[in-house]
């Protein structure tokens, strides 16, 4: 099944962020809510099979103790919006994590995020993780970690090596767009009885309630990890990187709660928190966390870039999916790709990144004049492998102020 994937990288000069929460004023905020959901009570562990477009309208939310709330996904991998026009109260938990991993297949991202890679075996390579940031296979370097906010572990490099690019730091502190985690790679070992894949991606999700959120529990988008069999141990140096969380409310509270939005491998592939309230008192986090007043959810009007058709094949217009592509062996390499670009009001830097199954990326750099329309499509002519399962992609590096 063909999905489809885009994601902005965004550079933003936002100075309020580094605010101490306690200094913010008072927030009116609108959830957004209609309330045609109803109230949720969570009173025992439950999945929820997230709508098409990710969003649930609640009246208000409970997740009571020694519960955990999770998410099955849609077919547009999109993030979770928890909207509610009253109270979001966690005193269990909610789980939007990236799976752990125990044999060749990576593992899967959370909702919003990417999975691990393949891998390696005595007759094939191993494969790259998924996502903007995926942790790049390499034989050498061996298991290398999802990166998101901040890099992903490796063996040899904590950062980028002059001469080897090992994966890229992606997003915006302010989570607009909201992105989740990247896959790490597959393990460089061939030997079926220790190496495993790569750890999945953290989720993304965003709580906004009208009134207050109170978090006594535990929120959690970490990146999955990566079983060692030969000891049942998760050293987890090609685990996913960590997810998204951002809470809104004009009160965002609670007297032992935990934001967790750490990579698999703690310490490295961290995603972000962003709390923006009138006023917060939450001091346990695992991430990159940053403060702000902006009640924005779907901001109209951003920049947005997506992939229209690849290959010959219209790819639908939703969110933060994949699209596959499998060419025949015989078939023709050199296949076009259609780009959308919108509200950029500028030349517009794409790259367009093939990720397969087994083996590492390829990127090509192109770009789009967006300077005289709203939205502007371009076609380019992009080179595949053949016989083999490819994951496209398309973004940009490029600043947004």
């Amino acid at each position: 099944m063909n999905h489809y994937t885009s994601y902005l990288k965004t550079t933003l000069a936002c100075a309020a962020l580094s605010l101490a929460p306690a200094l913010l004023s008072a927030l009116t905020v609108q959830s957004g809510s209609d309330g045609s959901d109803g109230a949720l009570i969570v009173s025992a562990d439950t999945i929820l099979m997230l709508p098409e477009d990710g969003v649930f309208n609640y009246t208000s939310v409970l997740v009571e103790s020694e519960a955990t709330l999770r998410f099955g996904k849609n077919a547009a991998n999109t993030p979770v919006y928890i909207l509610s026009t009253g109270d979001i109260t966690i005193e269990g938990g909610i789980d939007v994590s990236g799976q752990d991993t125990f044999g060749r297949e990576g593992g899967q991202g959370g909702p919003g995020g990417w999975d691990g890679g393949m891998q390696r075996t005595s007759s094939s390579k191993g494969g790259d993780g998924k996502g903007p940031g995926g942790g790049r296979y390499y034989e050498i370097l061996s298991d290398i970690g999802g990166s998101y906010a901040t890099y992903g572990r490796n063996h040899i490099y904590t950062a980028p090596d002059p001469d080897i690019i090992l994966n890229e730091l992606y997003g915006s502190p302010i989570l607009v767009p909201l992105l989740g985690g990247s896959g790490g790679s597959g393990s460089a070992n061939s030997s079926s009885t220790s190496a495993s894949g790569g750890g999945g991606g953290g989720g993304a999700i965003l709580l906004a309630s009208d009134t207050q959120i109170t978090v006594n529990g535990f929120l959690n988008a970490s990146g999955g990890r990566s079983l060692d069999r030969s000891t049942d141990t998760f050293p987890s140096l090609n685990s996913g990187s960590g997810g998204a969380i951002r809470l809104l409310a004009p009160i965002v509270t609670g007297t032992s709660g935990t934001l967790n939005a750490n990579g698999g491998f703690f310490g490295y592939g961290d995603g972000f928190i962003r709390i923006d309230s009138g006023f917060s008192d939450l001091e346990n986090y695992f991430g990159v966390v940053t403060y702000g007043r902006n009640t924005t959810i779907f901001p109209e009007n951003q920049p947005e870039l997506r992939l229209v058709t690849v290959a010959g094949n219209a790819i639908p217009d939703t969110s933060n999916a994949e699209v596959n592509v499998n060419l025949p062996p015989t078939g023709q390499a050199e296949q076009p790709v259609t780009v959308r670009a919108s509200n950029f009001n500028s030349l517009v830097n794409v790259r367009i990144v093939l990720v397969p199954t087994i083996g590492t990326r390829t990127e090509s750099e192109h770009t789009i004049d967006n300077r005289f329309e709203p939205v502007t499509e371009q076609t380019f002519n992009v080179t595949f492998p053949l016989d083999q399962l490819v994951d496209v992609y398309v973004f940009t590096s490029q600043t947004v102020r």
